[in-house]
């Protein structure tokens, strides 16, 4: 059984978003094309951010 101290010691030296960006790299080589070419339907002046990051954000958020 392992316990809680071990699983932490296991998992710090993981880093858990290089590894998402690998796994996307691999999988989903045009996601981040893809997601640009997302219509836009905001008025320009308001955009800080474009679709193609909101989206990735709500991606992460969902995982």
């Amino acid at each position: 059984m392992v316990t809680r101290k071990i699983k932490r010691n296991m998992e710090k030296g993981e880093n858990y978003f290089f590894e998402l960006m690998k796994f996307r790299k691999h999988f989903f080589k045009d996601l981040q094309n893809i997601m640009k070419h997302v219509s836009d339907p905001r008025h320009q002046s308001y955009i800080d951010y474009g679709c193609d990051i909101l989206l990735f954000m709500i991606i992460l958020k969902c995982m």
